[in-house]
């Protein structure tokens, strides 16, 4: 490395003051560890004392390029003059060092788009896909209205961040006033075509915006289908293919419109490109499905049944994208195969997508088993067919194969879906009284096994030992199921075995903040009047209690006891406080559950701010055990009050983040509350305190410890709850008095804390035992192998049942070392520990008919193409295709390029309905209400409505609100249930939802 003279050195200084950029000495940074390694840089995770929050080191190597001071500054001024933007990372200042230059920036801590969306693919909808668009092209426009090329632009270079996606490395840019002839390595699938063939030919080529453009719309490919461009072809293929002119198709469901933005932008030819503005006021009019049927009400059936059908407006569906546009097929062998390339794309994807979901599986794990080992027999059925096309070439010529393909990706469908709706609580919802688990099992089962028949794929999984094991899998499942739903109670199912809809109310309401629409920034925190807060009658000197830099104030409210706690919301930055009211409103949705802390409101008192939460009378769980020693009957009981809670919070899809004793309240009758969550941490103060980030490694599961870009998962958090339930099971913090890099390496080492006892009775003894079993189950180290939180709870439950029952008058708090918790015994083990080229062939086959993709039929109807739509209908419904059925019905129903048929149009949107089609199921209950020759049947009307609604159609839950809170249809009233689905409406954007609530005086989000 060259030296550089004193004379460049003091330039270069004064060039930083010139710019104003702050410089930050290295011994201010705390806690520094790898984030990741690139060809000219490597990424830290530190804390900036001087700052006082976490931040990234970008570090710089300095070059022997004469010029590298020169360059580096141009680069710094592209930085600053992209810095003060929402969807661009921040650029806080640099570190000056002798060998290498650090970059001081924001933290992303969710890390890049690329790995977010590998790891998180299965949870974005498109209403989220689309927002994450809307946010990367605002960050690029903003960096071209400043004249400004980036050239680097791909999933890695932009990083996710509490739902906001931040572009970065804009340090790489370069002005319009200069030119570029270098090539980003790794990165071919995203440059612009022109400027590789450029490269090839040694010829220099100035990339502009139109570049940029190019990048963006492989990028919004990539948000389409989770993986990157061309991710299992050979870099030098993948130029090959690039500069040819080929793109990856289109992915099944993606909208007609946002293919056309991102097909347009990676034309071949960069005059032809949109710019920035283009695709920005492209993105804002993309076409909604999610407005279809708002208009379907039950004025119909007040009116006398209206024979106006002309509400019922078409509902655009995602569905499969099954092949390209094929007539005659001549050929080789790849001309041949060459429709079945979209099928082989779409099978892999959704295979891919059933793994992801199976991973995350808390409940119905056996079944899922079941299930998996067709996937995994369909995983590699696909991949030896794709390796042996030649000899399986006659087979592609016949169109029943064909056929047989698309009915196998319909299947593939069914067996995700079904997956995800028996190991959600919310969507468990509809098995619960129909018992119908079994039947949809067999249905998914024996269809399975006659396609891959069909297909001539091996089938190991079609005989009568995997039967029995299918049986008894469902048999211990729905068994422990049911057991697990008559226990759970409290807040998460009622005495008639409903379960409570909040679930779905606080999900719907996450995914508004994850990825929030700027019209949508409306979610706020109950507010309390400070005179509804008053003194206790008797005041106590506990009313008053020293948190840190604060004092937690006891009120009286509305005859409750409240905890008032101070917020900073004046001198918050604007969009944290919206974030904070945010949270703090879906905290207060969590109200059904004994088990969290009750969260009031926001309120002023005492010159400031406050939160408003429940009382908790004797603390957190960590004061208590210091202060007292529990008694063994009362451990098991807040154990199992602690995992009823994080059941409940885990069906809103929520996490905590932060699980220890000290999180956890504990009020009156010693009830424990769960509390502090995650977002929690910025009601006090705009910074994270370090000693709270380094104490939470305490209780961190290994794969968090050994990278901090792992995705934090339920896994994770049952990990933790494991390493609480050590805490109190022995009234300490786990590995108390080690630093915390001794704690690192000890437990990425496979160690844990250990589990001795002292001396006790039998049956103590024996309740010992269960614990340890249940602690050692939950901190295994492959998450594969973690207990569920089922598991855990029906564990608890027995250990409650056999050893807690009638000890109600016994003492629950003893003196403080009473218990004798530092015995010598033996420790116990892991007792819970589970452990192409194609041949030259030439092949002369008649037509095939061709079956465009549903999507395509339903972008016809869209466009009043109702000849090509109607034969896409029948096409896919001839394939049992549920969707297709829906559509086949509706154009029967109408009469749109056939005679009416109500009668069969009926009888499509009910088998279309009893396959959870959730359309369908909204379109068969107003059938009964418009067709005069069927009597009406309100239970069946009321059966399919409730149906649609529990699918989450908003149509459906607006007018089953209204049903409920009016007494529509001799119902009897409630109106608590009628709100419910009326928020539920709104949420989902259903206009006369928010109408009806409006004039109601109801707040979509909250009770008040």
């Amino acid at each position: 490395m060259s030296s550089y003279s004193k004379k460049e050195k003091d330039s270069f200084k004064r060039a930083l003051k010139g710019l104003s950029i702050r410089e930050f000495d290295y011994i201010t940074f705390e806690n520094i560890g790898l984030l990741a390694c690139g060809g000219f840089s490597k990424v830290y995770h530190a804390y900036s004392k001087i700052l006082g929050k976490h931040v990234a080191l970008k570090r710089l190597h300095k070059d022997d390029n004469k010029l590298f001071h020169k360059n580096f500054e141009k680069k710094l001024t592209n930085i600053l003059a992209a810095n003060y933007h929402y969807n661009i990372i921040k650029f806080y200042g640099i570190n000056p060092s002798t060998e290498t230059y650090y970059l001081v920036l924001q933290y992303a801590k969710d890390g890049d788009l690329g790995t977010y969306l590998r790891n998180f693919f299965y949870r974005l909808d498109w209403t989220i896909k689309i927002h994450m668009a809307k946010d990367i092209t605002n960050g690029l426009r903003y960096i071209h209205a400043k004249n400004i090329v980036h050239k680097g632009l791909h999933s890695k270079n932009i990083l996710v961040h509490k739902g906001r996606l931040l572009i970065t490395d804009i340090g790489l840019s370069q002005s319009l006033d200069t030119n570029s002839i270098s090539v980003g390595g790794k990165m071919v699938a995203y440059l612009d075509p022109e400027y590789l063939r450029n490269q090839m030919k040694s010829i220099r080529y100035k990339r502009d915006k139109a570049s940029d453009i190019y990048s963006l719309g492989v990028i919004f490919w990539e948000l389409s289908s989770g993986k990157p461009p061309f991710d299992e072809i050979p870099e030098i293929l993948q130029l090959t293919l690039v500069t040819n002119g080929e793109r990856e198709l289109p992915i099944n469901g993606t909208p007609e419109d946002y293919i056309k933005i991102y097909s347009s932008a990676w034309n071949d030819n960069p005059a032809q490109r949109p710019t920035i503005e283009n695709i920005s006021d492209s993105l804002e009019n993309i076409y909604n499905d999610s407005n279809d049927n708002q208009d379907i009400q039950l004025e119909a059936l007040t009116n006398k049944y209206s024979k106006d059908s002309s509400s019922f407006l078409y509902t655009t569906l995602n569905s499969m994208n099954i092949s390209p546009d094929m007539t005659k097929i001549v050929g080789s062998v790849g001309e041949i195969t060459k429709p079945f390339v979209p099928l082989f794309a779409a099978v892999t994807l959704v295979i891919s997508e059933i793994s992801a979901i199976y991973e995350t599986v808390q409940y119905n794990k056996k079944i899922c088993n079941s299930l998996m080992d067709r996937v995994d027999a369909a995983d590699a059925a696909i991949r030896t067919l794709k390796r042996k096309k030649a000899e399986n070439v006659i087979n592609f010529c016949k169109q029943e194969y064909y056929n047989s393909f698309i009915r196998f990706i319909y299947i593939m469908e069914r067996i995700k879906k079904f997956m995800v709706e028996i190991t959600n609580l919310h969507s468990y919802q509809k098995f619960v009284h129909s018992g119908s688990v079994k039947d949809r099992f067999d249905s998914l089962a024996k269809d399975f096994d006659v396609v891959m028949t069909e297909l001539h794929f091996t089938i190991a999984v079609a005989n009568d030992a995997q039967r029995k094991i299918d049986q008894s899998a469902l048999e211990s499942d729905i068994s422990d199921m049911t057991k697990f739903l008559e226990r759970i109670g409290d807040g998460i199912v009622d005495r008639n075995q409903k379960i409570n809809t909040v679930f779905l109310e606080a999900s719907l309401m996450n995914k508004k903040l994850g990825h929030p629409d700027s019209s949508e920034r409306n979610i706020k925190a109950n507010k309390i009047k400070s005179t509804d807060l008053i003194d206790p009658l008797t005041s106590k000197a506990t009313d008053r209690r020293v948190k840190r830099n604060h004092q937690v104030i006891k009120k009286i409210y509305k005859n409750f006891e409240v905890a008032c706690k101070p917020i900073d919301l004046q001198n918050s930055d604007p969009k944290e406080t919206a974030k904070i009211q945010e949270h703090l409103a879906i905290l207060g949705k969590l109200r059904d559950s004994p088990n969290i802390i009750r969260f009031y409101g926001l309120s002023y008192i005492e010159n400031s701010d406050v939160t408003v939460f429940e009382w908790a009378e004797y603390g957190s769980l960590r004061e208590l055990y210091c202060k007292y020693d529990i008694a063994w009957h009362v451990k098991v009981r807040i154990a199992l009050d602690i995992c009823r809670g994080f059941i409940f919070l885990h069906s809103c899809d929520i996490l905590h983040h932060d699980i220890r004793c000290e999180h956890i309240m504990m009020a009156t009758g010693l009830v424990p509350k769960i509390a502090k969550f995650k977002y929690s941490h910025v009601e006090t103060s705009p910074t994270t305190d370090m000693k709270d980030a380094t104490e939470i490694m305490r209780w961190m599961a290994p794969e968090k410890l050994r990278d901090s870009t792992y995705p934090y998962t339920f896994k994770c958090e049952i990990f933790s709850f494991g390493m609480l339930l050590w805490e109190l099971v022995f009234e300490k913090i786990p590995y108390e008095k080690w630093d915390i890099l001794k704690i690192k390496e000890y437990v990425l080492a496979g160690n844990r804390e250990k589990i001795t006892w002292g001396r006790a009775s039998s049956d103590v003894e024996k309740l010992q035992k269960g614990l340890a079993k249940i602690i050692v189950s939950a901190w295994q180290g492959d998450p594969a192998i973690r207990a569920s939180l089922q598991n855990i709870f029906m564990n608890l439950v027995q250990l409650a049942d056999e050893y807690c029952t009638g000890k109600e008058t016994e003492a629950k708090l003893l003196p403080d070392k009473a218990l004798d918790l530092d015995g010598s015994a033996v420790s116990i083990s892991d007792e819970g520990g589970l452990d192409l080229p194609d041949m030259d062939m030439d092949f002369n086959i008649d037509e095939i008919p061709q079956i465009i993709p549903l999507e395509e039929g339903i972008a016809a109807h869209r466009n009043k193409e109702h000849a090509k739509a109607w034969k896409c209908f029948l096409a896919h419904a001839d394939l049992n295709n549920a969707t297709a059925k829906y559509w086949k019905g509706y154009y029967l129903w109408e009469g749109i390029e056939i005679e009416k048929d109500r009668k069969q149009a009926c009888e499509l949107f009910k088998e279309a309905a009893d396959d959870e089609i959730a359309d369908a199921q909204l379109r068969y209950a107003f059938s009964l209400v418009n067709n005069p020759p069927v009597k009406f049947d309100r239970d069946i009307f009321l059966k399919y409505i409730t149906k649609a609604a529990d699918n989450n159609n908003p149509t459906a839950q607006y007018n089953l609100g209204e049903v409920y809170f009016y007494g529509k249809l001799n119902q009897k009233k409630d109106e608590e249930l009628g709100k419910k689905y009326l928020r539920l409406a709104a949420l989902n954007n259903q206009p006369k939802a928010k109408e009806v609530l409006q004039k109601l005086g109801i707040n979509v989000y909250t009770d008040i």
